[in-house]
């Protein structure tokens, strides 16, 4: 990377060089690699870039101090995540090994860990700090590269902190599922961190998560049709929601009309992933009294003729 670059340049993934001229244009302070400040790169690089042998050799040097476990475990894990994701082979093999080595002797629930790897994922956020001073533009980090946060989403994964961890919880998840660098497997990733937030996450602390929840499954399931299996997964998320949240789902009906219109226009794959999360959606609306609860058996009714139709269609 080169410092004297202008924040008007486009997304280049971590590991790989860039080179550009002071004379390339734009305005404002010099754009670091994705995961630094500008004052973090010129601490690293300083004056004379370096090429990217060197850059590699230094990064394995780093990676066999960490082995010799020179740097106590809680400093050296998130160290070890980025490494794996180098562009790099000699870099990630080594720091993959290494990780393995130590997975049984991490604690994946540690808030000190959890916290590290959301703050590298996420960047500095554009809030106020303690003292109430904006963060300085120099000092602000970016959020990482696809490629680093397609390492640091498996490793949430294991961890029940993780799922816990609001806001940066639902942040990743929305930025899994709609950041502008996104990509189908990280979107993938994002949607098994939502399943596992429904599975894991105490119910005091997935009440207030329930509505972004949603809000985020149903917008991707409305706008987003390339991948059958992705889609199959938003569905089963969403019955997955309303098992842990009934009441988040009791009044709105046009959802499981929603649903049932789905039934027939979907792959086979993904209508089961729908008849999976109807079947969980039910407990949500047992409670139903009056005209709403007419409305239900006349929309569960008429969609019943509809799913069978289907069905016989499917068989010929």
């Amino acid at each position: 990377y080169v410092l004297n670059e202008s924040q008007s340049r486009q997304n280049v993934p971590s590991g790989q060089s860039c080179s550009s001229s002071s004379s390339s244009g734009g305005s404002g302070i010099p754009q670091p690699p994705p995961g630094m400040s500008f004052y973090a790169a010129k601490r690293v690089i300083g004056d004379s870039p370096w090429t990217p042998e060197q850059l590699e050799q230094c990064k394995l040097g780093i990676v066999k101090f960490i082995e010799a476990e020179q740097v106590p475990e809680l400093e050296a894990i998130i160290h070890l995540v980025i490494a794996s994701s180098d562009t790099r082979h000699s870099v990630a093999t080594a720091a993959d090994l290494e990780l393995k080595s130590k997975q049984s002797l991490i604690d994946w629930n540690n808030p000190t860990i959890i916290n590290k790897l959301y703050k590298v994922y996420l960047g500095d956020i554009p809030l106020k700090t303690k003292e109430g001073a904006v963060l300085k533009p120099e000092l602000k980090r970016d959020p990482v590269s696809t490629r680093v946060k397609l390492k640091i989403v498996p490793h949430l994964l294991r961890s029940r902190q993780a799922a816990e961890t609001f806001p940066a919880n639902i942040q990743v998840v929305y930025d899994g599922l709609f950041g502008a660098n996104t990509n189908a497997k990280l979107r993938t990733l994002c949607l098994q961190f939502v399943h596992h937030i429904c599975i894991i996450c105490p119910d005091s602390k997935i009440k207030p998560l329930g509505p972004m929840l949603l809000n985020g499954l149903t917008k991707l399931i409305n706008e987003y049709k390339e991948d059958p299996k992705l889609l199959s997964m938003a569905y089963s998320a969403v019955g997955k929601l309303s098992s842990r949240i009934p009441q988040l789902f009791t009044k709105d009906l046009a959802l499981v009309q929603q649903f049932f219109e789905a039934l027939s226009k979907e792959e086979p794959d993904t209508r089961l992933a729908i008849q999976e999360a109807l079947s969980m959606m039910v407990g949500a609306y047992t409670s139903l009294e009056g005209a709403p609860r007419t409305l239900m058996e006349a929309l569960v009714a008429s969609n019943l003729i509809k799913v069978r139709l289907q069905s016989e269609k499917d068989v010929t």
